[in-house]
C-alpha cells in the first residue's frame, strides 16, 4: 500500500530533474517529485538527478526519498496476514455449506518495466509479459527490468521470464525498432553548429552511436551535417567531448532530434562508453 499522508523532506530547494522517455522537466522539490507519485504520474523507477549527484538514480535509490518508499511488511503484519489466508473449510462444513476449490495461485506482482520502441511501459506482471509475447507486440530482444535488478538485460536472459519466452519458442522474430547501443539519460549543455548559425540546446539521452537533443532551435533538416559541443551540467556524470555527424529524425512533438555521430575522437568513445557502462 502506498504511504498517503504527508511526507515532509529536509531540503526543500528546487533541485530535481526528472528524465522521461521523450523529454524531461525540472528542477522541482523533493515535494514536487514526492506528489507527482502519488498522483500517479510517476513511479519509484524513474530516473531522476540534481547538481552534485554524478549519474542518475532511481527515485527508490535515494536517501533523500527512502523514507517515503512503500516499505515491507512487518513481522507482525506478516502473521497477521498469514493467520487470516487459512482456509475456513471447518468453519464452512459446520454451517453445512459446500466448499468451492481454491482458485489456482497466480504470480499478481506487476513489477516488470519494458523497454522498445524509445519508450519505457509498465509496470507488468510476467502473465502479461508472456501475452505481449505471444501476440507478437514484442520480441526476448525487448529490454526488462525489475526493482533488485542492476541493469536493464534482454527477456531471453532473464530466468524469471523463461517460462513466457517459452509460451513463443519457435515463433518468427518479432520486428521491433529496437535500439543499436544502450542509451542513457544526460544532461548535458550542448553548442550546436552548421555552415551557417550556432545555437545552444540540452541532451537528453546518449548512447555511443549517437544521442538525443532537445531544442527549439532547429540547427537543421533532416540529413543536415552538425557539429557538437557537449559539455555536462553539474558535477561528475560525463567528460566534456566533442562530436560531428548527422540529423537522422525529429522528435515526435517536434521538440528536438535525433543525431547520429559520424566522427567521434577515441578520448570521447571512452568518455561515453565510461559513463554508460
Amino acid at each position: 500500500m502506498e504511504n498517503t499522508e504527508k511526507v515532509l523532506f529536509d531540503d526543500e530547494n528546487p533541485q530535481w530533474y526528472i528524465a522521461f522517455s521523450d523529454h524531461w522537466i525540472g528542477p522541482m522539490t523533493s515535494s514536487d517529485v514526492y506528489e507527482k507519485i502519488q498522483a500517479n504520474e510517476i513511479t519509484w523507477a524513474h530516473f531522476v538527478w540534481k547538481s552534485g549527484q554524478s549519474e542518475w538514480k532511481r527515485i527508490c535509490e535515494i536517501k533523500t526519498f527512502r523514507t517515503a518508499v512503500p516499505q515491507s511488511p512487518s513481522k507482525a503484519m506478516k502473521e497477521e496476514i498469514k493467520e487470516a489466508s487459512k482456509p475456513t473449510i471447518k468453519r464452512a462444513l459446520s454451517r453445512g455449506k459446500a466448499i468451492a476449490p481454491p482458485p489456482p495461485q497466480v504470480n499478481l506482482s506487476r513489477k516488470w518495466f519494458l523497454f522498445y520502441g524509445d519508450t519505457q511501459y509498465g509496470p507488468f506482471m510476467e502473465d502479461e509479459v508472456e501475452r505481449l509475447l505471444q501476440i507478437e507486440k514484442i520480441n526476448g530482444k525487448v529490454y526488462a527490468w525489475c526493482d533488485g535488478m542492476p541493469n536493464w538485460t534482454p527477456i531471453e536472459k532473464i530466468a524469471a521470464l523463461a517460462k513466457a519466452m517459452k509460451s513463443v519458442k519457435g515463433k518468427s522474430p518479432v520486428k521491433i525498432e529496437l535500439r543499436n547501443a544502450p542509451r542513457k539519460p544526460l544532461i548535458a549543455k550542448i553548442i550546436l553548429a552548421n555552415e551557417k548559425n550556432v545555437s545552444v540546446a540540452m541532451c537528453r539521452d546518449v548512447s555511443i552511436g549517437g544521442m538525443q537533443v532537445l531544442t527549439d532551435q532547429m540547427p537543421g533538416a533532416v540529413n543536415s551535417h552538425v557539429k557538437l559541443n557537449v559539455t555536462p551540467v553539474g558535477e561528475g556524470g560525463i567528460e566534456p567531448f566533442v562530436a560531428e555527424g548527422v540529423i537522422v529524425r525529429m522528435l515526435e512533438d517536434r521538440r528536438g532530434f535525433s543525431f547520429r555521430f559520424d566522427h567521434l575522437s577515441d578520448s570521447a568513445k571512452r568518455a561515453i562508453e565510461n559513463y554508460i557502462g
